[in-house]
């Protein structure tokens, strides 16, 4: 285990590193983070005490397994794992598991997975408040999922997220069956 007086920086360094595998990945690989670095994230986040750090060890964990192949337990669905961590975090007041759930499954183009993230995170600032001691993070886990939010919602609508947690619905073409009648009126030359 970590020496209490270091598991904020040991902490921070794991989202970091997380982020800028996943940041770089986004961007293409323009600064070859190598994403071998994942598995020693997620193995590595088994060092920090999920509980006192709001689930975001497990998330990590259990997210990257989702996310990388072949790197965690043999017919382990990660998704679910990260999804029902980043609930039970939460309910903390620190929502980093939240922006790491949105994050991960932008990168992995799991769309439905966004989804749920992106409606629980919003559903979750109505709902609980913010832990004063550790503001700094759960507002910067909000706006990773804002950010997220944004690109989802510039897709889907051209514009960004009015509020976090609502997503866009689609809607529904109506083709009318074409009538007898001129959509434009009798010709009046007839």
């Amino acid at each position: 285990m970590i020496k209490e007086k270091d598991e904020v920086a040991y902490f921070v360094a794991l989202i970091s590193g997380t982020f800028a595998v996943l940041h770089d990945k986004s961007s293409g690989g323009q600064i070859g983070v190598p994403m071998q670095v994942l598995p020693k994230i997620a193995r590595a986040s088994e060092c920090l005490d999920a509980e006192r750090w709001w689930e975001v060890p497990t998330a990590l964990q259990s997210g990257i397994w989702a996310s990388v192949p072949g790197s965690g337990p043999e017919g382990v669905d990660g998704w679910p794992l990260l999804l029902e961590a980043a609930e039970k975090g939460a309910q903390s007041g620190v929502r980093v598991a939240w922006g790491i759930a949105a994050l991960l499954a932008s990168n992995g183009d799991q769309e439905e997975i966004l989804v749920q993230a992106l409606e629980a995170h919003g559903k979750s600032l109505t709902e609980v408040e913010a832990d004063p001691k550790w503001l700094f993070f759960d507002q910067y886990a909000t706006e990773v999922s804002l950010q997220q939010s944004d690109k989802f919602w510039i897709k889907e609508r051209g514009y960004r997220t009015p509020r976090l947690g609502e997503i866009p619905k689609m809607e529904e073409e109506i083709i009318t069956a074409p009538s007898e009648e001129d959509p434009f009126g009798a010709d009046p030359f007839q």
